[in-house]
């Protein structure tokens, strides 16, 4: 009696899944309880094993699930979850500007009045940035957003000023470009010509620090303690991720060997 009742527990208990051939193992079947007369029958042993064998399989169905939510972030990639909020909330956008075209509404002057002014100012320099290389005006306006951050780096003095302009008559001071001594300079001062030769090796040291910063994805998948730590590791898996893409998983699921 008691063999059989260990073949019975034993008969309930699937095979430990495993990828074969790199296709997703079938579910594991749920386990027949046993009703209550046949679980007096059972001995204490036996009942402690298919206890254990129940924990086992409900493991087994857990480890599954996270095999095909991996199988499914794989496919569609670190930010699906963000394209298909982008997706949904530009299609939202698409189908209320339809529904104000048919109402005989401007889309775009609706939209304007009901957003604020940082609303406008953030959408005005999204635009300015993302048509940087669209010609030649937007490098004119690049070059004199720099040409102003330059200007405000120049120290200013009220008594420098008053004593120039005392210094020369109204017209020099003062000149057009009707000017007859167009292209002619006052004598510079030593420390302003040193304050230029200045700021081009500032200039020049900034450029080589310089560094575009990457876009940072909040559902990706965070593997890293600090900056440089996020670098080296994105080095490892361009050499050695195809490679140990198996492993890692393995790792992650808790079923490694």
């Amino acid at each position: 009696v008691e063999q059989k009742q260990q073949q019975f527990v034993m008969a309930a208990i699937p095979p430990p899944v495993s990828l074969t051939g790199g296709h997703l193992p079938d579910r594991p079947q749920s386990l027949h309880e046993p009703s209550s007369s046949e679980w007096a029958k059972m001995s204490p042993m036996n009942q402690r094993l298919f206890q254990l064998r129940m924990k086992s399989n409900a493991a087994r169905m857990k480890n599954h699930e996270q095999l095909v939510e991996e199988d499914k972030r794989n496919h569609e990639g670190p930010n699906a979850e963000r394209s298909r909020v982008i997706k949904e909330t530009q299609e939202q956008k698409e189908k209320e500007k339809l529904e104000m075209k048919d109402q005989g509404l401007d889309p775009e002057k609706e939209d304007m009045l009901k957003s604020t002014m940082n609303e406008a100012q953030w959408i005005d320099q999204k635009k300015r940035k993302k048509n940087k290389k669209a010609g030649d005006e937007s490098i004119d306006l690049a070059h004199f957003d720099a040409y102003k951050k330059r200007v405000k780096q120049i120290p200013q003095s009220t008594e420098d000023y008053v004593a120039k302009k005392e210094a020369s008559t109204e017209l020099d001071f003062y000149r057009s470009a009707d000017h007859l001594a167009w292209g002619q300079s006052p004598d510079i001062p030593k420390a302003n010509i040193d304050r230029m030769a200045k700021e081009l090796e500032d200039t020049m040291e900034r450029r080589k620090n310089f560094s575009r910063r990457r876009t940072h994805y909040e559902d990706q998948y965070v593997d890293y303690v600090n900056e440089r730590n996020k670098n080296f590791n994105k080095k490892l898996d361009r050499a050695f991720g195809a490679h140990t893409a198996e492993i890692k998983e393995s790792i992650e699921r808790g079923t490694a060997v």
